[in-house]
């Protein structure tokens, strides 16, 4: 097994859901020491650069490569979202084998 990418500054990531006044809902990415750099997708690892994996109730919905993005309408009810920051190669980011991550709760209701 490939290990983690080791990195100098530690990367730190924020997740924050809005609700959006028209439908659903637009995510704020907060980063620290991480570059959105979509230019290196899927190439060679470059310390603090990447992109997120964005999941929605445990399940990989998306890549992000900037720090918004809109979700239509989700079902009613409560709904956990998370994103990782991942390195150009797909590797996640992590610190003591804890993936680097952000996590928010929203809850949808029947408009």
């Amino acid at each position: 097994m490939i290990p983690p990418p080791i990195i100098e500054n530690i990367p730190t990531v924020k997740l924050m859901a809005h609700e959006d006044p028209m439908s659903g809902w637009n995510l704020e990415i907060i980063t620290t020491n991480f570059e959105f750099a979509p230019q290196g997708a899927s190439k060679d690892h470059v310390s603090g650069q990447g992109h997120a994996h964005l999941y929605l109730d445990g399940h990989k919905i998306t890549r992000l490569y900037s720090n918004w993005f809109h979700i239509p309408e989700l079902d009613p009810g409560e709904h956990t979202l998370m994103v990782t920051l991942n390195s150009n190669n797909h590797r996640d980011y992590t610190v003591n084998e804890e993936k680097v991550m952000g996590m928010t709760k929203v809850t949808s209701v029947a408009r």
